[in-house]
């Protein structure tokens, strides 16, 4: 057998040396390659992408036998083949983590614009109702002056009656908010209490008390139009602050979330379950029964249960987990005194990760039951 000039001997020919002492050693691709097939990675590799893994395996198998028959340039094609659909899956896995990661990332970012809007717009309102009673303030100033210079005549003091009148009407519309409520007839009202006053301080007394009446008209008429929704504003400040107690309440328990979000208090509990399964855990029954009291304190709100699970396994079975278990946590609350019509059970799958699926701890945070307390449309 004949080497080539001035190179190494080939491939085959080293092959030939070995085969009178039975099966040749690994080639380093090949040790390098089960040394992958080996790693803690596998078993992501295995469960999130099963069809390159039984490609990567079936070459693999493949570059075995022709390792065993001795036919290393087989060997060495099929151990590329099992490297190329090794490492595809690979990167298909990091890419598909990368992507949760971004979706996370970027719910979390909303949530974080939505709280700044909020804060921006009670602001505004702040600043817009200290300035209503600063231009409330400043016409009672003017009244008092007024009526400095009209206190000898009786006619003053009966128009002062009839705008001081108007003034309380106008403090009972500005006491309900109905500058936002009702802003026509507040806004007349506004305008005809302050050429009332320009009247009385000019001593044009039929003047003023003619503008007085208009003033107290109009806001007799804002006060008709604003308060029903001033009651829906007071309704929804007590919702606000039964949600306050109740996220306190929630908050102080060891192991549990809580927060509140534009839809109501939402309560997320982890960990009530075993892998796979939708049986609630006995030592996990006090958690559930912190829900029930929190149940019992809003008990005109209904309840959304949903169920979350990490992106381990298939979609389709990690929605119909999460269903069953947002199902299991319904009939403990109901048979816990929770009316059933005001329970819902939603199973949401791995569609709403709220952490890294690629680590076993960003796992357990996304394995998740949500308790949202919705606040009513009112």
């Amino acid at each position: 057998m004949r080497r080539a000039r001035g190179g190494a001997a080939p491939l085959w020919a080293l092959w030939v040396v070995f085969l009178g002492c039975g099966v040749p050693p690994k080639t380093a691709e090949l040790v390098a390659f089960e040394q992958m097939r080996g790693g803690e990675y596998a078993s992501v590799i295995r469960e999130q992408m099963p069809q390159l893994y039984e490609e990567s395996e079936g070459a693999y198998h493949k570059a075995l036998a022709a390792h065993n028959d001795r036919e290393p340039e087989l060997a060495m094609h099929h151990t590329r083949v099992a490297t190329i659909f090794w490492r595809t899956a690979t990167a298909r896995v990091e890419q598909k983590d990368f992507a949760d990661a971004m979706k996370a990332s970027q719910h979390r970012l909303r949530q974080a614009e939505e709280r700044l809007e909020d804060a921006r717009r009670r602001k505004t309102a702040a600043i817009d109702a200290i300035a209503r009673q600063e231009r409330i303030l400043a016409m009672q100033s003017r009244l008092a002056m007024a009526e400095e210079k009209a206190q000898l005549e009786k006619k003053a003091a009966e128009v002062k009656a009839k705008v001081d009148a108007a003034v309380l009407a106008l403090k009972e519309a500005e006491s309900i908010d109905a500058a936002q409520h009702a802003p026509g007839p507040f806004n007349k009202a506004q305008a005809a209490l302050t050429m009332a006053l320009d009247a009385f301080q000019a001593g044009r007394y039929k003047q003023a008390e003619e503008s007085a009446a208009f003033a107290a008209a109009d806001a007799t008429a804002a006060v008709a139009a604003a308060r029903p929704l001033h009651e829906v504003v007071l309704k929804r400040r007590a919702i606000d602050e039964q949600l306050k107690q109740m996220l306190s309440l929630a908050s102080a328990r060891s192991g549990v979330e809580a927060r509140i979000e534009a839809r109501g208090l939402v309560v997320t509990l982890r960990e009530l379950f075993k892998s796979g399964e939708d049986e609630i855990l006995n030592e996990k029954f006090g958690e559930l029964d912190l829900i029930v009291e929190l149940a019992k304190r809003g008990e005109a709100l209904r309840i959304i249960v949903e169920g979350h699970t990490d992106n381990r396994g298939r979609p389709e079975r990690n929605l119909a987990l999460s269903d069953r278990r947002a199902q299991a946590a319904v009939r403990y609350l109901s048979g816990h005194g929770v009316g059933a019509d005001r329970l819902q059970p939603l199973g949401r799958g791995d569609e709403e990760p709220v952490s890294d699926n690629s680590s076993r701890a960003g796992r357990a945070q996304n394995r998740r039951l949500n308790f949202v307390f919705l606040k009513p449309n009112l």
